[in-house]
């Protein structure tokens, strides 16, 4: 080969080896324009998401705040209409008291009671202590007082009251019974079968008024002498009558 000739050719190797280095050069240089615009778009989308994710954020917590005050009020409200209905329920309850309490405090207060007859008791009230029976000859207690009279002699009312029962016991014979204030009843036996006119179950009485009249129609009592049997109750209690009145007690009379 001649010079001239290998000459040419060093000469298109250095020009291919210019022009391969060139368009390396000019590769690298798009690459890295890309790669630039690449992060660049990244940290605009990341830029333009915190900025979303902001306004989002900023939103939510004023419609929170915009909520809760509304929230808050509405509760308050409804616990001042609640502590005010409590309030006159309250008010209402105090002011008006029950039918049922007025009941007992009207009822609880007893009246005066007076001897429903004039006479003397001979047997007394026992109901701890056995006493004799001279009608069933043995020992048994004794739930009234015998106030000895002779018979048809009127018996009164103890107090005001209403006649609450009418009826002929099989042992204690014809009797009556009157309801009086503080849930007292006064119970009247050993009558005669002739009940005044007027009198009967429901009807209002007032103390000394006529409600039967003395007689002997107590089986378990028709051995002694003519008497009233008074008993009575409280609060649904048997109790001793002599306790609630005056009576009179006979020198040989047994008392409770």
């Amino acid at each position: 080969m001649s010079t001239r000739s290998a000459k040419k050719q060093t000469k298109v190797l250095y020009a291919t080896l210019i022009l391969l280095l060139a368009a390396t050069a000019l590769l690298l240089m798009l690459t890295g324009n890309a790669e630039r615009r690449d992060e660049a778009d990244t940290t605009e989308s990341e830029t333009h998401k915190q900025e979303t994710l902001k306004e989002d954020t900023g939103l939510f917590g004023n419609k929170d705040k915009e909520t809760k005050p509304a929230e808050t009020e509405k509760t308050g409200a409804e616990t001042g209409v609640a502590e005010k209905t409590v309030e006159k329920e309250s008010e209402t309850t105090a002011s008006a008291p029950s039918e049922e309490s007025a009941a007992v405090s009207s009822s609880a207060v007893l009246p005066v009671f007076h001897a429903p007859v004039e006479g003397m008791i001979h047997n007394g009230y026992s109901m701890e202590v056995p006493v004799f029976s001279y009608t069933m000859n043995d020992y048994r207690t004794h739930d009234g007082v015998d106030i000895t009279c002779t018979e048809g002699t009127p018996v009164f009312a103890a107090a005001d009251g209403v006649v609450h029962r009418i009826w002929n016991d099989p042992f204690m014979g014809v009797s009556v019974s009157v309801l009086h204030d503080g849930d007292a009843v006064t119970i009247y036996q050993n009558l005669s079968e002739n009940i005044p006119a007027g009198i009967a179950e429901g009807v209002p009485v007032t103390a000394g008024q006529m409600i039967a009249c003395a007689g002997n129609t107590a089986l378990l009592e028709c051995a002694d002498e003519t008497h009233l049997h008074l008993a009575m109750t409280v609060d649904g209690e048997s109790v001793n009558p002599a306790d609630y009145m005056k009576l009179t007690f006979a020198d040989t009379a047994y008392e409770d």
